[in-house]
């Protein structure tokens, strides 16, 4: 099951959450660009989305953004982390391509580990970052 938590709801759940956002944004082969505070707070301002993914023994989480330029609107999937993740692997990325269609975006946008690159069934532009158009 893979579910966007709703800004209004995310002061109830973070304790809960806290310790998967964590993970997700603090990983030492990435450059860190976030805190747990300034998530938060994106998240709070609905300028970023927090997804939950669980299979009832694992658990995860999804950071996603949507980034609006002159020529396409982009869903960004900036951070995910989580126990046999890759488990919720194919179910998320359906439901990511389904929310950024939803919102206007045109691409689907991450980036990661090339082991993330083979889970992808859409045929990726492979830069530093990867696109599918949805």
């Amino acid at each position: 099951m893979i579910s966007r938590i709703p800004s209004y709801d995310v002061d109830k759940l973070w304790l809960s959450l806290e310790e998967l956002i964590h993970k997700a944004i603090h990983n030492r082969r990435f450059t860190e660009t976030e805190t747990m505070e300034s998530v938060r707070s994106a998240i709070l301002n609905d300028n970023m989305q927090l997804w939950y993914c669980t299979d009832g023994e694992n658990n995860g989480v999804i950071l996603t953004t949507i980034s609006v330029y002159p020529k396409t609107k982009i869903l960004e999937v900036n951070y995910a982390a989580g126990s046999n993740i890759e488990n919720f692997y194919l179910e998320s990325y359906e439901k990511m391509k389904q929310f950024g269609k939803e919102n206007g975006c045109k691409q689907l946008r991450g980036f990661g580990r090339r082991g993330w690159i083979k889970l992808i069934p859409d045929k990726p532009r492979i830069h530093l970052l990867w696109d599918v158009d949805i």
